[in-house]
């Protein structure tokens, strides 16, 4: 949360780095992310192919994570640019070691919707946990500010290991691998990369998240900087995350209960429709003391609204996996994950990148705000709510064309246990009629 969210306010206001520079280190880790993130997955599928558990990834990425997330969270007063982009690349390769691994995981531990659901849907809520640590840190009596200051990083990086090291070992010690199929074919990374995209329900999934990445990079990054330079609330932001994070938390069930009512498509729609309408609500909030209800209620929304992307739309691409190990034969789980959470962070970059960029190419200085100025207030709707809003309402005609169902999955899902039992777990284009009885 503070590396979206704060990270990159507390290195403009606090260090003086120049959001230009800051832009820049935002495209170029992303870029390396490109690069990490499918061979992490590559890697991490071929190791289990061989009996090497997804928990010894996990690990790994979770221990270094919790190093390399205090030197960026703690950084010397005359941090350098060359500093603050050698942490982050560190941060985020740890963070792919660790967030592929676990999102496989939880795809392999069930193949039954409403299982997968509930799994995800505890994960996503642990985020939410977290971010509520993470954003009551400033109101406690510890600090003589209820703002975010470097000080709160500091002790971000001590809660979040508290956290996380007791955690891991629970996980190790008593979840079980899971169930994986692995293939006989061994393929390398770009015969399985060009598999995974052949997978047209993959294909429409993931020019959804990425159109969604990056309206909520834009609005991430921007957050910060706006409500504290342009409306005036910055006393009050810590207040504001951490009331959307508890309404996100709470939220996560209505979300669980109405995808398993109306299906995950029609939810992410519902759930899509609502982002857009809490976008737009800042565009009507005029700087001053009754900025602070209408921002509120727009960050509380959007917070809600995220619920439906930490908890459903895993399961969501783990049924999409699972049709593609039924076409292709086989098991791809890690490196499917991978590739999502490779244009999770591409996307969110773009566009914390292309927010920032555009914030100050158009004037907009966080040191110097004119609040009254038509040219400022034009760049805070354009970069932090018109823009942002219009690319959630483009994804909903790509969702349109998301052709799998509960229905489809039920089907799936029957066909790879009758292969298995066949012996044909393998052969995608082989069921023996023993199989096929049993789908019948």
């Amino acid at each position: 949360m503070p590396i979206g969210i704060v990270l990159q306010g507390i290195y403009a206001t606090h260090f003086g780095m120049a959001l230009t520079a800051i832009a820049s280190v935002f495209f170029i880790a992303r870029i390396f992310d490109a690069v990490t993130d499918p061979i992490i997955g590559y890697l991490a599928d071929k190791s289990r192919v061989i009996g090497i558990s997804r928990k010894w990834w996990i690990i790994t990425g979770g221990v270094v994570l919790i190093a390399c997330g205090y030197f960026l969270y703690v950084p010397p007063i005359d941090v350098s640019v060359s500093y603050f982009m050698f942490w982050s690349l560190a941060f985020y390769l740890a963070w792919t070691i660790f967030d592929v691994s676990h999102y496989a995981w939880g795809s392999e531990l069930t193949r039954e919707p409403a299982t997968r659901i509930r799994i995800f849907t505890v994960r996503g809520s642990m985020v939410y946990v977290g971010a509520i640590a993470f954003y009551v840190l400033p109101v406690l009596p510890i600090f003589d500010t209820t703002e975010f200051t470097p000080e709160t990083l500091k002790y971000a990086v001590g809660v979040a290991a508290i956290y996380m090291l007791p955690t891991l070992y629970a996980a190790v010690r008593y979840v079980p691998d899971g169930r994986f199929i692995p293939d006989k074919d061994g393929e390398t990374v770009l015969p399985q990369l060009r598999m995974v995209f052949s997978n047209k329900p993959f294909a429409v999934f993931a020019v959804i998240y990425i159109l969604t990445g990056i309206s909520g990079g834009m609005w991430i990054s921007l957050t910060f900087i706006v409500f504290d330079s342009y409306y005036g609330v910055s006393e009050n932001i810590a207040m504001m995350y951490f009331l959307g994070s508890l309404v996100g938390i709470c939220g996560l069930p209505f979300w669980l209960k109405l995808s398993n009512r109306v299906g995950k498509k029609s939810g992410w729609r519902i759930a899509q429709c609502m982002h857009i309408a809490c976008l737009s609500i800042p565009i009507f909030v005029v700087p001053g003391e009754q900025a602070l209800i209408l921002l509120l209620i727009s960050t509380i929304g959007i917070f809600f609204c995220e619920g439906y992307r930490q908890g459903v739309l895993p399961s969501l691409l783990a049924d999409i996996i699972d049709y593609g190990t039924w076409k292709f034969g086989s098991d791809r789980a890690a490196t499917y994950f991978a590739i999502n959470t490779l244009l999770q962070k591409i996307s969110i970059g773009v566009g914390a990148g292309s927010g920032l960029m555009l914030l100050g190419l158009l004037g907009f200085e966080p040191t110097n705000v004119a609040v009254g100025d038509e040219s400022v207030q034009f760049a805070v709707q354009l970069a932090f709510c018109i823009l942002p809003a219009a690319l959630i309402l483009v994804s909903l005609v790509f969702l349109a064309r998301m052709r799998i169902t509960a229905r489809h999955s039920s089907i799936i899902r029957r066909r790879l246990a009758a292969r298995a039992l066949s012996g044909n777990a393998f052969r995608p284009d082989v069921e023996d009629e023993q199989g096929k009885k049993r789908l019948s």
